[in-house]
This record gives structure tokens, sequence and C-alpha cells, in this order.
């Protein structure tokens, strides 16, 4: 990995504009923007990614932020590209934030002033699950990211499995030398493409946990917490693919043991002329969904059968990417 290039020496006080892809976002829009504005930054602009919901109707009620509205959904890189376009000032850090996250106060000021920048290129703060303990969904994702993140600032190390989502900071000399997001990557992967662009012209990155926000997604129903788990292992794999990961190998051994498994097991109970298998194959589903519930730090079953589920259909989503 190369050094980091040499970067000019931040202002005081540095210009920071925030960027928001928003796709049918309208209900949890506004207390997004209003998060962002608090931040005092010098822009905040918001793409509307052709929503068919009221996002829209949302943005022309806030003045003061650059909105953009594009006709067709392209996806959460191609919107972001188009706000980077937007960006008028001559700033000095830009931050990416999900239409989904809530900031709390005092987000900006943290990372600026608690990151050593000299030393390092992006920064990212913690997220908080919104309705963790109301909702299982959210439960399960607030107990992988505390055991994932925790609450100690520290450096991050490899980008593309560490970095705090939904929430980041880059020095704009950042996003002048490593250029725009891959498009391709229409709901998922895209921040893990970039990162990893970055890491390889040695930008380094740091967690800062002081630095907060709060996400606020819709609670999904079990089924769309698989699909969500598919696209995610679908653009993942893209992404492996594309850079040539360390891990590609490991992704690749994964995807031929999701589609031997389940001829493996037809083929069992073909030869026994029984079901049988199949109910000891659920009754090793549910230990293991137990087991992970426990890992978690969240004791009923039905959070780690979940997770051990949506760990099923990211692998799916993977396979569908190799072929």
């Amino acid at each position: 990995m190369t050094a980091p290039p040499n970067e000019p020496k931040i202002p005081s006080p540095p210009r920071a504009a925030l960027l928001v892809a928003a796709y049918n976002a309208a209900e949890i829009l506004p207390r997004c923007i209003e998060s962002l504005l608090l931040q005092q930054p010098d822009q905040v602009v918001v793409v509307n990614d052709g929503s068919t919901d009221g996002t829209k109707e949302v943005l022309e009620s806030y003045p003061t932020v650059t909105s953009i509205h594009l006709d067709k959904n392209a996806g959460v890189g191609n919107a972001r590209n188009r706000a980077l376009e937007a960006v008028v000032e001559e700033v000095d850090f830009i931050g990416f934030i999900d239409s989904d996250i809530v900031l709390e106060p005092g987000w900006l000021d943290t990372l600026l002033s608690d990151v050593d920048w000299g030393a390092y290129s992006v920064a990212c703060g913690r997220v908080f699950a919104a309705n963790d303990g109301e909702h299982w969904a959210a439960t399960l994702d607030e107990a992988v990211t505390k055991k994932a993140f925790g609450s100690d600032a520290r450096k991050l190390d490899p980008p593309w499995r560490e970095v705090m989502y939904f929430n980041y900071l880059f020095k704009a000399e950042v996003i002048r030398k490593t250029g725009e997001f891959d498009s391709r990557f229409r709901t998922n992967a895209e921040d893990s493409d970039y990162f990893y662009r970055c890491a390889e012209k040695g930008f380094r990155f740091f967690y800062q946990p002081k630095a907060r926000g709060r996400h606020c997604y819709p609670n999904p129903t079990f089924f769309g917490w698989l699909r969500r788990a598919y696209r995610n292992g679908y653009y993942t794999l893209q992404f492996h693919r594309k850079n040539r990961t360390p891990l590609l190998a490991q992704k690749k051994l994964k995807s031929i043991l999701v589609v031997l498994a389940p001829i493996l097991l037809a083929g069992i109970c073909f030869a026994m002329k029984s079901f049988w298998p199949l109910g000891i194959l659920g009754c090793l589903l549910l230990f293991a969904g137990g087991m992970q519930g426990q890992r978690l730090g969240w004791r009923p079953w039905f959070g780690g059968w979940a997770k051990l589920l949506g760990g099923l259909a990211k692998a799916v989503g993977e396979l569908r990417a190799w072929v």
C-alpha cells in the first residue's frame, strides 16, 4: 500500500458539505435534514433518486438545502456522484449521510476536533439502531454493530470490512484523488468499493464513536430482512470480484457450499427414502440460531435464527452474483 499523498493544510475553521442520497425517504428525511442543518455545515446537498413518494415535496420545504431531482432511480452510487457535482463551495471536508440517519448534535464538530486529520483522511462515527429493544431486526442490528465496533476510538483496517457505514467524513482532497463512486453498485457496497480504492491510494481511516447518529429505517418484515440480506450479498460479492480482494477465494468456497448442500441433502433423503434428514437439519438450525443469539448477547432464539437465515440469504445473493 502506498504512502498517503501530500495534502494541503486544512484552514481554520474548516469548511464542510454534507451529502445525502434519498430514495422514497419522505417519512424520515425531514428529521435527517434537520439534524444535518444543526451541524452548521457550509452546504447540504440532497439528491432525490427518482422517488415515487413525497420526497420531492419534502425537499421543496427546505430552501437552504441544495436539491437535485432525478427522473429515474439509478442507485445510490450514481446519486452520490450527482451530489458531488452540486458542491459549489471549495470545501475542505465532504460527508455522506444515509437518508435514514438522524445525526446527534455535535457529530460534525466531534469528527473535526477529535480525529487527527494529519494522520487520517476518512473518519466515521457510531450509529445506533433507533428501535433497539422494540423490534427484532433493530435489536439484532444493534447487537451485531455493538460487537463489531464497540466504544473505543481506533484506526480502521481493512476498510472494506470495518468502516461504519451510513455516516462518514472525507477530506475533500481524498475525493479529488479517488474520483467518483462506481454507479454499478445500486443499493449496497458502493461504500466498500470506494473505501477500498481510497485505501489502495494510501489513505487511512479512523472510527470515533463519540460522533453519534440514529438509524431510523422502517421496521422490516422477516422477508424484507431476507431481501435486504440478499441484496447485500449480491453487491458485496460484486465488490470483491471487481477488486480481487483477499476474501474472494473464501467467498467462492462459500458459494460452492451453498449450491452443494441442498443437492447433497436431497440425495441423502432420496437414498434413505425418508425426510428424517430434513428434520435433523431443522433441529440443527434451531440450535445454531440459539447459539448465535447467545454469542450476540441476546438470548431469544429468534434473533440468532434470523441472523442465521439472513446469512443464508446473503450467500444466495453472492451465488447469483457469481453466475
